[in-house]
């Protein structure tokens, strides 16, 4: 965020305020996430230290998109380019494929994901 703003600043050094920047973090690891989405909660202070200098400190929250979680039929129809869906469900399951952890079944219904997708992008070309 620091570096989009001084980017942005070098480029207007007239201006009085900076755009926003709304931090995503786009989770497809072997688990689901665990961790905070709030830096506050990552902060190490002891909470008394931490209530004091709470308005101090910066404690912004950012957007968790966990593929992991995500059913890959609700990948399949996000709103994004037939491409962009179709990154979302290898980044899913990339790694497992990768690695050869896919039972039959789950690599049917990837595969036929992956042949649904790519059906839109023929029909768009039709």
């Amino acid at each position: 965020m620091a570096r989009v703003w001084a980017t942005w600043t070098a480029e207007n050094p007239n201006a009085s305020k900076v755009p926003p920047v709304i931090p995503v973090v786009l989770h497809h690891g072997p688990q689901p996430w665990t961790a905070s989405a709030s830096l506050i909660d990552v902060i190490d202070l002891p909470e008394s230290a931490l209530a004091a200098a709470r308005d101090h400190l910066p404690s912004y929250r950012f957007l968790l998109d966990d593929l992991t979680t995500v059913a890959d039929a609700d990948l399949r129809t996000r709103e994004s380019a037939v491409f962009g869906r179709l990154t979302f469900l290898l980044l899913k399951h990339g790694r497992a494929l990768s690695a050869g952890r896919v039972g039959p079944g789950s690599l049917r219904a990837f595969l036929r994901s992956v042949a649904d997708l790519l059906s839109l992008l023929n029909e768009r070309e039709d």
